[in-house]
């Protein structure tokens, strides 16, 4: 990870990061979704299913109800049409609701449901309308025997093929229910399972990230601190592919060159020391010499001034010498020194 560039890690955490949150936000779509199919399949299916059976069996027992009315004697015509109209709009609506169920998106067992359940519907019709014909007819008897009897029996089957149904709507309707529950219950948990791993997740690769980043950039800072103090034989161990391998690439190069041009200015000082040194001895010898060559000059001037003093004494032992280039002094007699000459002073009064 060290030779990946600081920009590419924090891309790719905050990548990382998304992927978890869109992760997350994914599997909460998904499970709205399921939760929505099963609200629609109760809300669109199985709660209209129930309706339209219930709205069936209501209106058998309006029919049902009509006709043992129809049972009495002597009923008044607005009595029977009443009655009579009664049954008619009830037919019209139990058709209604088996024509809204048909459209209903059923499984194949409910279609066989409803189809046992329109064959009893129309069986209980038939003996409604034998019923009718005795009462057109007046055959009283044939009209309790059809509702107490035959008629009363296909009632019953129809009414049982709707409990049963009913019934068994309801179950499912419940289990959908109880599944969408047990959805909502696991959907919460992973939800918040996958929240926590999330955020732990994030803090660690924050950690990871910031480590990464900030654990180079400490040594490289050490590293610049004990070089201002002075300290360059410290090492940096900082050797990575990223920007942090690069600054430590240029402090090491850094130290480098600071190192030769201090080497380099400490070689040029031995050598100015060493010029200085034997400038020194030069000047001392040079010294000696000129202290020699006073002594010897001093040495001559002495010995120069005994010879002297040695003519002057035999000048006055009467020995002739020389006074300048081809002239000589006979001894014991004096010449005379031209005004304004004077001896040059010897070397021991100097």
């Amino acid at each position: 990870m060290g030779n990946i560039k600081i920009g590419i890690r924090l891309i790719v955490g905050f990548i990382l990061l998304a992927c978890i949150a869109l992760g997350i936000g994914l599997f909460g779509v998904y499970a709205v979704d399921r939760q929505q199919e099963n609200s629609r399949t109760i809300g669109s299916r199985a709660l209209p299913y129930a309706i339209n059976l219930g709205l069936i069996g209501s209106e058998l027992n309006v029919i049902s109800s009509a006709q043992r009315t129809l049972l009495a004697r002597d009923l008044p015509a607005d009595v029977l049409n009443r009655q009579r109209s009664s049954i008619g709009k009830a037919r019209d609506i139990y058709h209604a609701a088996f024509a809204a169920i048909e459209r209903l998106p059923l499984s194949p067992q409910e279609q066989q449901e409803v189809q046992a359940l329109r064959e009893a519907v129309d069986k209980w019709r038939e003996r409604n309308e034998a019923f009718f014909r005795c009462l057109d007819q007046g055959d009283i008897a044939g009209m309790q025997e059809i509702t107490l009897n035959s008629g009363w029996k296909a009632r019953k089957a129809v009414q049982e093929h709707i409990d049963a149904v009913i019934e068994r709507n309801a179950k499912a309707s419940q289990a959908l229910v109880t599944t969408s529950e047990a959805a909502a219950r696991h959907l919460k948990i992973i939800i918040v399972v996958g929240v926590t791993a999330g955020f732990v997740l994030s803090i660690l690769l924050g950690l990871l990230l910031t480590r990464s980043i900030t654990r180079p950039l400490a040594d490289c800072l050490d590293f610049a601190g004990a070089v201002a103090k002075g300290d360059l034989g410290r090492e940096l161990g900082v050797r990575r592919g990223d920007e942090t391998g690069v600054l430590a690439d240029s402090l090491r190069r850094m130290v480098e060159t600071l190192r030769q041009t201090i080497e380099e200015a400490r070689r040029k000082g031995q050598e100015a020391e060493q010029e200085a040194l034997a400038a020194q001895q030069a000047k001392t010898e040079a010294e000696q010499a000129k202290q020699a060559a006073l002594d010897a000059r001093r040495d001559g001037m002495l010995q120069a001034g005994r010879s002297h003093r040695g003519r002057g004494r035999r000048d006055d032992l009467g020995l002739g010498r020389a006074v300048g280039p081809g002239r000589t002094v006979e001894p014991g007699r004096r010449i005379a020194v031209p005004s304004g000459w004077a001896r040059p002073p010897l070397p021991w009064n100097r």
